[in-house]
């Protein structure tokens, strides 16, 4: 049986499940675990899934009564079997993937993000930004920095801005309605092999050819470290070759909608629905991915970037007048 945070004001606040995937994260795994429970929101349940560490992560675990965790071995694509095993368990209203027990959160996450999307029904995910940080702790690099300057669009539009981009959800804080994580998460059975590999990508993937509406808080609320012991590094032999094929189906996603097709066949031959655009749509998705491109282009077109930028701070400053 679950353990809820419990709360006074539990009939008013919907649940919140907390979902933390590790694996030999010992060193790290109670500044984790703290941030949670120091969070402003106390209407949550937490959920713990460990891969069988050997480092001591099960007697850490032993100490916090509030937490609902097992401890079992993962397989090949461990973190999405895992995951699974972990929403079989949730009862709440929204889920985070607190997955990074590495890192740690905002105390004030919870709070913000259930109550947008508790006073906003048309939107199904809210995320904010992730700061790396040193094994010692020392601060690093945000994820996006350029989204300080210019923010992602929300809504629909973001869907024009992850065609052009790609870019994707932070794992460690993104906030989103239970039932629509449930139906957009790769199915075990049907999902292309890489969408289960890389089973983040594939729900991002998922959510927005199913329209789902995602809200931007222009803030760093979760902070995670670069260390020897990180999966991602490990399994990069693994996961490398699957953040490429789902880059391809984001292209294949693209010209699907640009041709007006109804479907679209991934890179392993399977064929998903996508949105439904209009001709007028479409027109306007060619001219918006490629001015998305240019405005958030960190690689190859940053001069140009800047210029158009200026011209969009004159544009502006022009119309008011």
């Amino acid at each position: 049986m679950l353990k809820n945070v419990l709360s006074n004001n539990k009939k008013q606040n919907p649940v919140l499940s907390v979902l933390t995937y590790s694996f030999n994260h010992a060193e790290f795994l109670r500044e984790t675990i703290d941030s949670v429970f120091r969070q402003q929101y106390e209407n949550f349940e937490y959920v713990f899934i460990d891969a069988e560490s050997t480092d001591g992560t099960q007697d850490i675990l032993k100490e916090y009564k509030e937490i609902d965790w097992l401890s079992e071995p993962d397989g090949e694509c461990g973190a999405h079997s895992a995951f699974i095993r972990g929403l079989g368990k949730v009862s709440g209203d929204y889920v985070i993937q607190c997955c990074v027990s590495d890192g740690f959160l905002d105390s004030n996450w919870f709070k913000d993000g259930v109550e947008f999307l508790e006073n906003n029904p048309d939107y199904s995910l809210v995320w904010a930004l992730e700061q790396r940080l040193s094994e010692e702790g020392l601060l690093g690099e945000v994820n996006h920095p350029e989204y300080f300057d210019f923010s992602p669009p929300d809504g629909r539009k973001a869907l024009i801005s992850w065609l052009a981009t790609g870019i994707t959800y932070p794992e460690s804080n993104y906030i989103v309605r239970t039932k629509v994580l449930k139906e957009c998460w790769p199915d075990e059975k049907i999902s292309p092999e890489h969408h289960k590999i890389q089973p983040h990508l594939g729900f991002i993937f998922n959510f927005h050819c199913a329209d789902y509406k995602s809200k931007y808080f222009p803030r760093v609320v979760s902070w995670s470290r670069i260390h020897k012991e990180q999966r991602s590094k490990k399994r990069s032999n693994i996961e490398g070759p699957a953040a490429i094929k789902y880059l391809k189906d984001i292209n294949r996603l693209k010209f699907s909608l640009l041709f007006g097709k109804k479907t679209v066949t991934l890179v392993d031959g399977s064929v998903i629905s996508v949105p439904n655009f209009s001709k007028s749509e479409r027109i306007k998705l060619i001219f918006d991915i490629f001015t998305q491109k240019i405005r958030y282009s960190r690689f190859v077109i940053k001069p140009i970037s800047r210029i158009y930028r200026s011209f969009l701070r004159r544009l502006n400053l022009y119309r008011n007048n």
